[in-house]
């Protein structure tokens, strides 16, 4: 297993227990299965997209390192063009598209 996935089967882990979550409570917080995220902490992290709800949970707990890892994690599956005017935007506009519902924040915190 390559050791990017360690670190990111770590990172989920970091971040469940910085919530003070089992592994149950912290399914639903995610919106997956309890299998799911056994085999995001055990086998096989997460890809792309499906890192989108453990960004907002770690910024939630104010793991902002967490949160860069999943982002990076993330760009990493991003053609490189679209990386580029992403990263043009400010941390403003990364702020605004957060509070105009960019991502139901709501089926996160169930």
């Amino acid at each position: 297993m390559p050791n990017k996935d360690n670190r990111l089967m770590e990172a989920i882990r970091e971040l469940r227990a910085a919530l003070g979550l089992n592994q149950i409570d912290f399914s639903v917080r995610v919106g997956k299965s309890y299998p799911m995220i056994q085999r995001y902490e055990r086998q096989k992290p997460p890809s792309g997209k499906e890192l989108v709800p453990f960004v907002y949970l770690a910024r939630e707990c104010d793991r902002l390192d967490l949160a860069r890892l999943f982002k990076a994690a993330i760009f990493e599956e991003i053609p490189e063009e679209l990386v580029k005017l992403i990263r043009e935007r400010g941390p403003e506009d990364d702020e605004k598209a957060g509070q105009e519902g960019a991502v139901d924040k709501r089926r996160i915190r169930a």
